[in-house]
This record gives structure tokens, sequence and C-alpha cells, in this order.
């Protein structure tokens, strides 16, 4: 590597999105060559950090009032166009598939609701030929709402069944 070039804040970009990021010493006019292995690694140099890029994960939201139908587990026919959607992603992206069901509140039921649709989803991911061995299907029940439950509008976005292809984090 040639020394004269100096990293912006000590940050060298290698290869796609994998980065090298360097500590300098205040004041370092340029870098200081990485010793060989041989020689010792202690010094401000021994703090080397690479990051890959994140992999990929993409998720889909089904509101369970569009496509379950207020409290009900079973799918209505709009979910067989969103498990098209979903199997076309997962064709292309690698790694599981959480399937996860989610209520509007913590009460007696929700999380075996919750599982239900769940379930129901990956039997229709399955029937879209999807293997069945990437798909994990979870009940959440009330866990993480995404909008208030004071209100009936908030309640409906929270009844939902959110489906993470790929490895998310």
């Amino acid at each position: 590597m040639n020394t004269s070039l100096r990293p912006l804040a000590g940050v060298l970009a290698v290869a796609a999105s994998i980065s090298l990021i360097l500590a300098y010493p205040a004041g370092a006019a340029s870098p200081t060559p990485i010793p060989s292995p041989a020689s010792s690694w202690r010094g401000w140099w021994s703090t080397v950090q690479i990051a890959a890029p994140a992999p990929e994960c993409r998720e889909v939201t089904i509101p369970a009032d569009v496509m379950f139908g207020g409290d009900n587990p079973t799918p209505g026919q709009g979910l067989e166009g969103v498990v098209v959607e979903v199997a076309k992603v997962a064709a292309e992206v690698p790694g599981p598939i959480l399937i996860e069901g989610f209520t509007a509140g913590n009460g007696a039921g929700t999380e075996s609701l919750s599982q239900a649709r769940a379930d129901n989803v990956l039997a229709a991911v399955t029937r879209a030929g999807v293997d069945p061995s990437r798909l994990i299907a979870a009940g959440r029940g009330g866990a993480d709402p995404v909008a208030s439950n004071d209100t009936e509008s908030g309640r409906a976005q929270n009844r939902r069944v959110t489906v993470r292809v790929g490895r998310c984090t």
C-alpha cells in the first residue's frame, strides 16, 4: 500500500463495501505500516475492525384486519396475492423465513390467535412452493405493538403478521 495515501478519518474502503478502520494517534502525519506477524502487535494499531456488508433482509407486513378479518385466524382471499410476493422474495433472498403473528393486546387467547395466524401464513407460503425447512412460525401475542392500543386504528395496526426473509437482526 502506498504510505503517502491518507485515509479520511482513519477509514480505508476495501472492495465491495468491506471497510478497514484504523485508529491513528492524534497529529499523525501518515499511517504507520502494520508490522509483520513476527513483530509485536502492541500499540495503537492493535485495534483493527473489519465490517462486512449487512446481510440482506426483506420484510413484509400483512395487516390482519385486511387478511384475516378481526379476530379470525383463517386468512381471506387477499392473502394469496401477498404469499405469491413472499415466494418471489424467498427465491431471491437466501436464509430463513420468520413468520410472526401479532395481536392487539395481551388478553386471554392472544398468543394462540397470533400463532394460528402465523401457522396459516406458513401453510400458504409452503403451498406457494417455498421450502418448508426455511420456515419458522411464531405467535407473539401483543408483544411489539407498532401503535397505541388506545384507539381502534392503533389496534388495527397491531393485528398483523410479519414475514422476514433472510438474515434479519
